[in-house]
């Protein structure tokens, strides 16, 4: 028991110097000065080897990505052949998957904000607000930016409720501009405080979330699939249960965007962790 514990410190301790020197050439990743830029700026130098890492974030690697992988196949598959014998009410607007959708991703954006929170470094607390916003974009999206808390236009006993934005809601044109000048706002954000910096961390750390993206984009084709756009179709089911696979999709697509959130956290916080130890920082 004591002999890993022994190897660790020792690498550790090892790696500290060359995590001190890369700390103090990135005390620059900070915005310029200002008077309301009173915390802490600097960011966690880059991994240098396998060895200095934690086990936790040495574990990442392809194992981890294959069993993500077969899960959510599996469980696509299990959905496509289950949608005909579930009630079709379950892929409903507003029923008990898109609700979870939105539970979902609002806890994406809530775990964010605590992210951003207890961020070590002010990079990091950066990032992490803003990210926390693009979670509510999602989650107003999946309410149709609040059609769905109307009474619906059309009630269909195979599909059920309808809304439409367009038709039922005076703003929708403004959305597109919001959604501009919220895009250009968390722009500058990462630009000034130089957040880009964290990305040699992620590829160092193996946070980069390359295999929970990928099924990200693999569950969204499958909705697409089901919701017959983009010249893609399933064969085999009918409105029904196209719509409870489609909603079912989703929901797998938005848990692994919360998996990926959840791992680029834990490379950056580890991260900082080694970079704050090698300068003797508590």
């Amino acid at each position: 028991m004591l002999v890993p514990l022994m190897q660790a410190r020792m690498r550790v301790c090892a790696a500290a110097p060359i995590f001190a020197e890369n700390w103090q050439l990135l005390q620059l990743a900070g915005p310029p000065r200002r008077r309301w830029a009173s915390q802490p700026t600097l960011m966690p130098s880059l991994i240098p080897s396998k060895g200095a890492l934690p086990a936790r974030v040495r574990r990442h690697g392809w194992p981890r990505a294959l069993l993500q992988a077969l899960v959510i196949v599996a469980a696509l598959v299990a959905c496509y052949f289950a949608a005909p014998l579930l009630p079709a009410r379950l892929g409903w607007e507003n029923g008990v998957i898109e609700n979870t959708q939105v539970v979902l991703l609002l806890s994406g954006g809530l775990l964010a904000v605590r992210y951003a929170l207890h961020a070590l470094v002010q990079p990091q607390r950066a990032f992490w607000w803003v990210i926390s916003p693009l979670w509510g974009v999602l989650a107003l999206r999946e309410l149709s930016w609040g059609a769905t808390l109307l009474p619906p236009l059309h009630l269909d006993p195979l599909t059920g409720p309808t809304f439409s934005s367009s038709q039922q809601l005076f703003y929708k044109p403004l959305i597109t501009p919001a959604l501009l000048v919220l895009v250009a706002g968390l722009v500058v954000v990462l630009l000034v405080w130089r957040a880009y910096r964290l990305l040699p961390l992620l590829w160092q750390c193996r946070g980069v979330p390359w295999s929970e993206m990928a099924l990200v984009v693999a569950c969204m084709l499958v909705s697409t699939a089901a919701e017959g756009h983009m010249g893609l179709s399933i064969q085999g089911l009918g409105h029904g249960a196209s719509q409870l696979l489609e909603e079912f999709a989703e929901l797998l697509a938005y848990l692994m965007l919360l998996v990926g959130q959840c791992r680029v956290h834990q490379a950056l916080d580890h991260g900082a962790a080694l970079g704050a130890r090698a300068q003797g920082q508590p």
